[in-house]
Order: C-alpha cells, then sequence, then structure tokens
C-alpha cells in the first residue's frame, strides 16, 4: 500500500548529488530514528533536514 509522506520537505547533504537526489525522495517515508540511522549507515552523507507539516525544521548531522 502507499504511504502519504510523513516530512513536508526533506533536503539531504551528501558527496554526490546523485545520492542526495535518491535519498531525499526516499527519506521522505522514514521517520526521525530512520533517518538517523542513514547517517550511521552512509559515510558520504553529511546532514538530512527535514520540515514537518508544521514547518518546524530539524537538522540531523552526523556524530
Amino acid at each position: 500500500p502507499d504511504r502519504a509522506p510523513l516530512w513536508s520537505s526533506v533536503t539531504v547533504e551528501a558527496d554526490s548529488a546523485t545520492l542526495a537526489d535518491a535519498l531525499s525522495t526516499a527519506a521522505c517515508h522514514l521517520d526521525r530514528s530512520a533517518q538517523a540511522g542513514l547517517l550511521d549507515r552512509a559515510p558520504d552523507l553529511r546532514a538530512v533536514t527535514l520540515v514537518d507539516d508544521q514547518g518546524t525544521i530539524t537538522t540531523l548531522r552526523r556524530g
């Protein structure tokens, strides 16, 4: 079944634009703990910025 995105916007900072584009699209469907897990597992990923439906901005960074 299709799931609605959990975030209004997701921005990914990565070493390559291709990686950032792919992960930002997929990351719209991940909760915050899964987003943090991406940072732990993907060394080319620097940060993920999330915007929820209320406009609250959260940036997760490595380390």
